[in-house]
């Protein structure tokens, strides 16, 4: 037992009622949510969010509807389908919960929003377990877990972030509550007699707990070690016991074999397809524009209700302090959390003494909010961990809901300390009461002001995309523009980010090009989009597709449109006078054909679909860009390797322009196929010309070794060497 408990802990009673604290957590935050939003108003069925990455989320959760699983996705990608195994995001706990919830709600967007509104719930009445383990009065449980439940980052994140629903986190926290007790697999003191037993009931418990974590998003799996870790100390520090250590130490291993099964099927895919440079995008650097800031935990919700709330939050926005506009603003504890937070700072600081300050529960708490936030702040323990480990994990500030959790845990116990002697019954008044004020405090309504917008969006583009697809066969092929990529995809002018599966999510049986893992498949879409208007409608007609999309707010201007008219014809042109318009490339691609003799066409078809491909190798980073040029940085050793997957022989043209930074001029070798070239480098670019001839199912490289020096830049671990500007092929 804790020391230092309260004698009015209400820890009496049945125990096989235990469910009921849990039970009216859960009930209280979803009431709560319903009342401050006023969810009444709204039509469930449009999506909470309906732009950014929750399209992006809705689409992998309407996949779960289509098929077993969301690893392949067939209708996407075309005409290669999209793998979005590649990705390893993991979350086979979410999925698995969405899977059985798709059971009853078929709808994506309502099964989208009812499954968020469910960890809500979720979460409140897992912290009140918590709660209930430290030894709160029930009432106290139930109304500071509906208050977890309901804290700012979820609202924030809200269904754009599905990922980070936090129902997960309780569990990482008592491993963690229990470790700092000195609690372990082992007992020493059985029946009054100082011997050994190994606790297989906790053993089985906190297996499960640990493999439900590595299993559940794999921030959470990093997260729940690091709070274990930290237990692990605490609890080692006041025990004195190396049992404490190992516990900590298998749970830690029981997690990781979790999560390496949660992204074995990306690991297997990678082991058959190589590993995707793409990816390749995160830098130790980011932990600092990505850590948490004790400042921005303090500050109040947007648009809080109290006019001086809002004036707070106002006033450090306009300070404009660096990189805090970003995902890290989203970790607002609110007033009751703030209020938790510098308690347990005054307890981790001044160490005082008394019945409540004293309380050794409390002591746990400050140590663990101190630990993650010696880790996750801004210059932390966390970015030399990054430095020297691993920085895949860059967004430290998405461990704020256990801060969160530690501190409205400790105002929970500060309001069981209050309510004791002529208060005690006070409490079933006070409580609800402060539970009222922190649903005004910590819910921001003002994410929810564009549902209208929203809704109207919708219903356009599921006008649109219905008349669509009532023309056209099932499975038609659909290529859309402007092209954007997977996962990391762009806005265009008035189109934003993800906009293009807009078309995936209101249609039941097409088939569309977004949706191209960048990286794969030798980024086919990207590379046809690229294409002068003729040469592309050929490409994709050629490699069966039957129409375009295009998507009129990712343009200037209606040049593309006329562009497309002028080859195919206008009378192919269907449009609603809104944003979308389609060409239905049917009878301009049959005349097309019928032009052609059988090898022609089949030759033309062969080169549609695998074009010359090109791969970089090893030391080239991803491709970079502005208004007048791309390019591509190299350390001193490159491969640029081309490949004909086609059935016919082709010969391509290759121009280059190699460029370098550091002072002098230095040497760059080109060898192709045993002939080299030596170039010397400079400041200004040196243009390189050859010519490749690939044989069927065949490949050719050009290997580049640079004698010069690397440049060095300040929070970038790429080896910059030299880079390749403006590269080039045709076939000839």
């Amino acid at each position: 037992m804790l020391s230092g408990e309260s004698p009015n802990s209400g820890t009496s009673g049945n125990g096989s009622r235990w469910w009921k604290t849990p039970l009216l957590a859960g009930g209280l935050a979803l009431l709560l949510v319903f009342l401050r939003l006023g969810l009444w108003h709204y039509d469930l069925a449009v999506p909470i969010s309906y732009s950014g990455d929750a399209l992006l989320e809705t689409v992998l959760v309407k996949a779960l509807t289509e098929g077993a699983w969301n690893y392949r996705i067939e209708r996407l990608a075309a005409p290669f389908g999209m793998d979005a195994v590649d990705f390893p995001a993991g979350r086979t706990l979410d999925y698995a919960l969405v899977k059985i919830l798709s059971i009853v709600i078929r709808n994506p967007f309502l099964l989208i929003n009812s499954y968020w509104l469910l960890t809500l719930a979720m979460a409140a009445g897992f912290a009140s377990l918590l709660f209930r383990y430290l030894r709160m009065h029930w009432i106290t449980s139930a109304c500071f877990g509906a208050l977890y439940g309901i804290i700012p980052f979820v609202f924030y994140r809200n269904i754009s972030h599905l990922c980070l629903v936090h129902f997960v986190v309780p569990a990482a926290a008592y491993l963690a509550v229990a470790l700092s007790q000195g609690q372990s697999f082992v007992a020493e003191r059985f029946k009054g007699r100082v011997v050994s037993a190994i606790l297989w009931r906790r053993i089985a418990l906190w297996s499960s707990v640990c493999i439900a974590l590595g299993l559940a998003y794999v921030y959470w799996a990093f997260f729940a070690c690091i709070v274990i870790l930290l237990g692990c100390v605490v609890g080692f520090v006041h025990k004195r016991k190396a049992r404490t250590i190992a516990t900590g130490a298998a749970l830690i291993i029981v997690i990781g074999i979790a999560s390496l099964g949660n992204i074995a099927a990306s690991l297997s895919y990678w082991r058959a397809h190589g590993h995707n440079s793409a990816l390749d995008y995160k830098y130790p650097a980011e932990a600092d524009v990505y850590g948490i800031r004790i400042r921005q935990m303090l500050v109040p919700i947007a648009e809080h209700p109290l006019a001086a709330m809002r004036y707070v939050h106002e006033k450090v926005r306009m300070a404009a302090f660096p990189f805090d506009d970003n995902e890290s603003a989203t970790s607002a504890l609110g007033s009751i959390g703030s209020l938790g937070l510098l308690l347990l700072l005054l307890v981790a600081v001044a160490r005082p003494r008394g019945r409540f300050l004293g309380d050794r529960r409390l002591g746990i708490l400050s140590g663990m909010v101190l630990g993650i936030i010696l880790i996750a702040e801004v210059g932390g323990l966390g970015s030399l961990f990054n430095v020297f480990a691993l920085h895949d994990f860059r967004c430290y500030n998405r461990i704020s809901p256990l801060i969160s959790l530690f501190c409205l845990g400790a105002v929970g116990l500060a309001a069981d300390h209050i309510f004791t002697g002529r208060w005690l019954n006070f409490r079933y008044v006070a409580l609800p009461t402060v539970l009222l004020i922190g649903a005004f405090d910590q819910i921001p309504v003002a994410f929810f002001r564009y549902h209208a917008d929203d809704q109207r969006r919708l219903y356009e583009d599921r006008d649109f995309m219905t008349k669509l697809e009532a023309r056209l066969k099932s499975g038609t092929m659909i290529f859309q523009l402007p092209n954007t990529g997977y996962p990391a995809d762009g806005a265009h002018e008035r189109m934003a980010a993800y906009d293009n599966s807009r078309a995936y999510l209101h249609s039941a049986n097409l088939r569309w090009s977004w949706g191209a893992m960048e990286g794969r498949h030798h980024d086919w879409a990207k590379m046809t989009a690229s294409l002068p208007m003729p040469q592309l409608l050929e490409r994709v007609a050629l490699a069966g597709f039957r129409g375009v999309l295009l998507d009129r707010f990712g343009y200037p201007d209606a040049s593309n449109e006329t562009s497309i008219s002028g080859v195919v014809g206008s009378e192919a042109k269907f449009d609603l006078s809104g944003r979308w318009v389609y060409f239905d490339l049917g009878p301009w691609a049959d005349k097309l054909s019928s032009t052609l003799s059988d090898s022609e066409r089949l030759r033309r078809v062969d080169k549609a679909l695998y074009p010359i491909q090109v791969e970089w190798r090893p030391s080239f980073s991803i491709e970079e860009s502005d208004k007048a040029r791309k390019w591509r940085w190299c350390g001193r050793d490159g491969v640029i390797r081309f490949e004909n997957e086609s059935d016919i022989e082709r010969t391509i043209g290759v121009t280059i322009s190699f460029q370098q930074h550091s002072n002098g001029i230095f040497p760059l070798r080109v060898e192709n196929e045993g002939n080299v070239v030596e170039l010397p480098l400079g400041a200004e670019p040196r243009d390189y010309h050859t010519q490749v001839e690939l044989k069927p199912k065949s490949s050719q490289e050009l290997k580049l070794h640079f004698e010069g020096p690397p440049l060095r830049v300040p929070g970038d671990t790429r080896e910059l060497a030299f880079r390749v500007v403006q590269f080039q092929i045709a076939e000839e």
